[in-house]
C-alpha cells in the first residue's frame, strides 16, 4: 500500500507540473491538437473493401479444399492483412459429386467487406479432365520441360505460428495461418497469410505494484489530449490525486476487459478510493472507451457535470490508458 501511495504521489506530481505548464502553452497545444485529431480522423477513416478476385475449383471426390483454394488475390488499400472465409460453414464441407455455388467473404481491418461467388465442381477421378480447364492448344514443349510440364497439385495446406504479449496476467495472441501449395515433385509454393488477434483476459490480476511505472508512463502517453481537455473543464474543477486513481482505474478496465461499476476483484468501483488512501465520500465514475477526441471527452464530462453538481459533486479526476491500442478513459466525480 506504501509503494501504491507513492506511486500516487508520483502520478499527482506529474499532473501538478503539466497544469502549471499549461497555463503557459494551452493556445499551442489546443492548436496543435486540433490538427492532429482531424490528420488522425483523415488517416484512421477507412470505407474502401479489399479488392477480391476468386476462381472456381474442380476437386476429385476424396480430395481436400478450403477457402484459399478459391482465392485468386486479395489486396487492400490501407494494410496487407485479408481475412478470407466461406459465407457459410457448410460451404467448406461438401463432399459429395455434384456442382456447388461457394461465396466468398474478405474483410479488412477496418470490416469494410467483399464478397464474390464462385464454383465448386467434385467428380469422379476419371471425369475430371473433362470438366477442369480447357486443354491447352498450343504445341507441346521440349523433351526437356516434360517435368515441368508433369508437375501437379496435390494440395493445399496451411501451418500456424503464434507470437504473444503477457501484460499483468492478461495475454495478447497473434496468430498467424500460412497457406501453401503442395505439389508432386516434392516442392512447396506460399499461397496466402492471415493474421488473426487473440486476447485472454482470464489470467489479469489486479496488482498496483506491478501498475506503477506503466501507469506513469500512460499520464506521459495521454497528455495531448489532456492538454486539451483540462482547460476546456476548468482548471478549477481538476483534481489531481482522483485523476490519478482514474489512470488506475482505466487501466483495470482495459486489462481486464471488465467495464462496470464492480472492479475485477470484486469490489465497487468507489474502493478505488480506499486504495489509495483517500478520505473522499462522494464517488460516481464516467467510463469512456476507445475515443480519444477530446472535445467529444470534455463535452461528455461537462454534460454530466452539470447533472450532478446539485447533488454536491464538486471535483474531477480525469485518467486515460492506452491498452492494447485501444484508449480507455475514466472520470471520477467526487466531492
Amino acid at each position: 500500500m506504501g509503494s501504491m501511495k507513492k506511486s500516487l504521489k508520483q502520478i499527482a506530481k506529474i499532473g501538478t507540473i503539466m497544469i502549471i505548464l499549461l497555463v503557459f502553452v494551452v493556445v499551442g497545444y489546443l492548436t496543435w491538437n486540433f490538427i492532429k485529431v482531424n490528420m488522425s480522423k483523415q488517416e484512421e477513416r477507412d470505407e474502401t473493401p479489399p479488392i477480391l478476385e476468386i476462381k472456381d475449383v474442380t476437386i476429385t471426390q476424396g480430395e481436400s479444399y478450403n477457402v484459399y483454394s478459391f482465392l485468386e488475390k486479395c489486396s487492400d488499400n490501407k494494410s496487407e492483412k485479408c481475412a478470407i472465409t466461406f459465407a457459410t460453414e457448410e460451404m467448406g464441407t461438401y463432399s459429395e459429386i455434384g456442382t456447388y455455388e461457394i461465396e466468398i467473404i474478405a474483410k479488412d481491418e477496418k470490416e469494410n467487406e467483399s464478397r464474390q461467388k464462385a464454383t465448386l465442381t467434385i467428380v469422379l477421378p476419371s471425369e475430371k479432365t473433362a470438366v477442369g480447364s480447357p486443354k491447352k492448344t498450343t504445341p507441346e514443349k521440349s523433351p526437356s520441360s516434360k517435368e515441368e510440364n508433369t508437375r501437379t497439385l496435390i494440395k493445399t495446406a496451411a501451418e500456424t505460428k503464434e507470437t504473444s504479449e503477457n501484460h499483468f496476467g492478461t495475454i495478447k495472441r497473434e496468430v498467424t495461418t500460412i497457406t501453401y501449395n503442395l505439389y508432386s515433385d516434392g516442392t512447396k509454393e506460399y499461397a496466402h497469410e492471415m493474421t488473426e488477434e487473440q486476447i485472454d483476459y482470464s489470467g489479469y490480476e489486479t496488482d498496483y505494484e506491478k501498475m506503477e511505472s506503466e501507469a506513469t508512463e500512460q499520464v506521459y502517453a495521454t497528455q495531448d489530449v489532456l492538454a486539451t481537455i483540462y482547460p476546456e473543464i476548468g482548471l478549477e474543477n481538476i483534481d489531481i490525486v482522483t485523476s490519478s486513481l482514474a489512470v488506475f482505474r482505466a487501466m483495470e478496465i482495459g486489462y481486464s476487459n471488465k467495464n462496470d461499476d464492480t472492479r475485477p476483484d470484486g469490489r465497487p468501483a468507489s474502493s478505488i478510493l480506499e486504495d489509495g488512501e483517500y478520505p473522499k465520500t462522494m464517488y460516481k465514475e464516467m467510463r469512456l472507451t476507445n475515443t480519444k477526441n477530446p472535445r467529444e471527452i470534455s463535452q461528455r464530462i461537462l454534460n454530466e457535470f452539470a447533472a450532478i453538481q446539485t447533488e454536491g459533486y464538486t471535483k474531477i479526476g480525469i485518467g486515460g490508458a492506452i491498452v492494447l491500442d485501444t484508449y480507455y478513459w475514466v472520470i471520477i466525480f467526487s466531492n
